[in-house]
């Protein structure tokens, strides 16, 4: 039987009504949540999901990645090695959670959480990473649909949770740990539908010296990125306070817009990138990775072009500052889709040492621009430190990458020209944050603009679709 060409369209697209239907409804009650919880309240749940980003990255140990290279590995049964990346992780957790308890004990405030909160947090973070690396199953095998079905599955329980206990148990005190028991039990009932989904198999012991050797460089490239994300929010904590979290931490969450864009996007893309690589078929990359940072960055546009008004007319104005950090992070997105070809190319031909050493350096430049920064413009420094140093992480990883291989992988003058009009947008956007006609004008004629690139290449992109 022949098998079933993989559609990159096809599957984003499923990727895109997942993501924008479980996303959408976070953003809908968002107002809901800027008038329950004050920006204290918000800045201590930001800093919970903060702590567990950066001790997820701890837990996976580099390994999520390797998954993709054992479907490659001709040495290597995929299947037994995805349940032994799984038991290595949850082994890492449980090591944590025995950790954490004993430093409890010599300091029980221990970075201004308590013994419930920390043991919360190890215990989401456990399943959290188990999601990541059957959900990285799922779509590198092409299965966008029972993908769909973990999205919404997290997405209904996490929100009907939270918004459950915080009119009921929690309605006039601690408002963040409704959240945080929601966040809790949508990823433990996500685990347990992805586990029979993927159908995991028994592990073997044989495989956990192979995903430490493979996944053992990729530690601090994981480690450093995931602290490179959050990092901001810690410098912003320390530097200043809980109520400037709490105004970073909106801008966070109205992230997840663009940030669904990139889900989408790179959900599809990477199984397809891979493909082609193997193929060698770098003209196809190009063209099409060409199109994909058109289409990304003129969404990114509108995004920022519209943002303001949304906040104007739906958010609490006790958290309007956010708007001037959205702006940038919005590019820093952008940003990181732009990476994924040279990262993934390292990847391809299984060098992760030099991934590595790309996240040691500018997650060292970030440290220091977040510290000059923020100590100068306060909160509005961050996300441009974040947004400078991941601009440092692209050409390193564009460099290592032309060193495995010379082939064109992207037109450079499309990605330079993309990342200068959306350094453009961000300035008008800011300057104009309070005119709507200017920014409106901008958002049809870039909208237009989109628009004709797609129908430009309807051909090539109806070829894409049906899987050629």
């Amino acid at each position: 039987m022949e098998k079933k060409k993989f559609s990159i369209i096809k599957a984003m697209s499923w990727y895109a009504i997942g993501n924008i239907l479980v996303k959408g409804v976070a953003i809908f009650v968002l107002p809901l949540f800027s008038d329950l919880l004050s920006t204290y309240e918000n800045g201590i749940f930001t800093s919970f999901v903060t702590y567990a980003t950066i001790i997820e990255s701890i837990v996976l140990l580099g390994l999520s990645a390797t998954i993709r290279i054992s479907k490659y590995d001709e040495e290597t049964d995929y299947d037994s090695y995805t349940a032994t990346v799984l038991l290595i992780c949850f082994s890492v957790a449980l090591l944590l959670l025995i950790g954490v308890n004993i430093v409890l004990f010599i300091n029980p405030n221990f970075l201004s959480f308590n013994r419930l909160l920390w043991n919360i947090l190890i215990i989401d973070v456990a399943f959290s990473a188990g999601c990541i690396l059957l959900g990285g199953r799922l779509t590198l095998d092409g299965r966008y649909k029972a993908y769909f079905v973990y999205l919404v599955i997290n997405t209904v329980i996490n929100l009907g949770v939270s918004l459950l206990l915080i009119f009921t148990i929690f309605k006039d005190h601690e408002v963040h740990k409704a959240k945080i028991y929601g966040i809790l039990l949508a990823n433990i009932i996500s685990f347990i539908y992805m586990y029979l989904v993927v159908g995991v198999k028994k592990y073997n012991t044989s495989y956990i010296s192979k995903a430490l050797k493979w996944g053992s460089p990729l530690i601090v490239h994981t480690f450093l990125i995931s602290l490179f994300a959050q990092l901001a929010t810690l410098s912003i904590q320390y530097l200043t306070d809980f109520s400037n979290v709490g105004i970073y931490g909106m801008a966070i969450t109205l992230l997840n817009i663009p940030q669904v864009l990139l889900a989408t996007f790179e959900n599809a893309w990477n199984p397809w990138f891979f493909d082609a690589t193997n193929k060698k078929d770098y003209v196809l990359i190009k063209r099409f990775n060409s199109i994909c940072y058109v289409i990304f960055a003129s969404l990114i546009a509108e995004f920022i072009l519209i943002v303001p008004d949304f906040f104007h007319l739906f958010i609490n104005k006790n958290y309007w500052d956010a708007i001037y950090c959205l702006i940038p992070l919005s590019i820093d997105v952008y940003i990181s889709f732009l990476y994924y070809t040279p990262l993934n190319t390292q990847y391809f031909y299984k060098n992760t040492k030099n991934v590595m050493l790309a996240s040691i350096i500018s997650s060292s430049i970030e440290v220091v621009l977040l510290y000059l920064l923020i100590n100068k413009y306060g909160l509005f420094g961050a996300p441009y430190a974040l947004l400078i140093s991941r601009l440092v992480l692209l050409v390193i990883h564009s460099y290592f990458a032309r060193k495995l291989d010379k082939n064109e992988f992207y037109d450079i003058k499309v990605l330079i020209g993309t990342i200068i009009a959306l350094l453009i947008i961000d300035i008008i956007s800011t300057v104009f944050v309070n005119n709507v006609l200017i920014r409106l004008a901008l958002f049809i004629i870039n909208g237009l603009m989109m628009l004709y690139m797609l129908y430009k290449n309807r051909n090539e992109l109806i070829r894409l679709f049906n899987g050629g």
